[in-house]
């Protein structure tokens, strides 16, 4: 018996070791742009795509704060992290109300999204994306502003 016992441990094993090479999105996700328009406009799936803690760095002309935040902490807010695409307009009439997003490939794993107020320095937030086992997953936040 101890024969079939080390049998199952080394079945087991590669099970786990085969898991963990599995992506944890199921297909993995396509293109970068297909997977952003779906996090900017799915408040669902946007919170699923979060890395758990994310980090989230704050700061303004006098001082910046770095802090992680959980994903229970993240399902609590009611507004969404990112802008959704239909948010964004620089032609907007109201001049605060104009907003513009730049998407930047950093390399083909990491991308990094900023979104920020036109002609003035009322608001900036970047976002920072990596693909992890097949996902695409939220990283980091940087915010600020005046």
């Amino acid at each position: 018996m101890p024969y079939r016992s080390s049998g199952m441990t080394l079945a087991l094993a590669l099970m786990s070791t085969a898991a963990l090479a599995q992506p944890t999105c199921v297909p993995p996700d396509p293109r970068f742009h297909l997977f952003l328009q779906k996090f900017q406009d799915q408040p669902g799936f946007q919170r699923n795509r979060v890395q758990d803690p994310l980090l989230v760095e704050e700061w303004d002309s006098e001082a910046s704060r770095r802090s992680a935040l959980s994903k229970t902490a993240l399902h609590a807010q009611t507004q969404p992290l990112i802008l959704p695409r239909a948010q964004i307009n620089p032609n907007h009439p109201d001049p605060e109300m104009r907003s513009q997003q730049t998407i930047e490939k950093q390399n083909a794993q990491r991308y990094r999204v900023i979104q920020s107020s036109v002609d003035n320095d009322i608001w900036q937030k970047e976002y920072r994306f990596e693909r992890i086992k097949g996902c695409w997953m939220l990283v980091s936040i940087r915010q600020g502003g005046m």
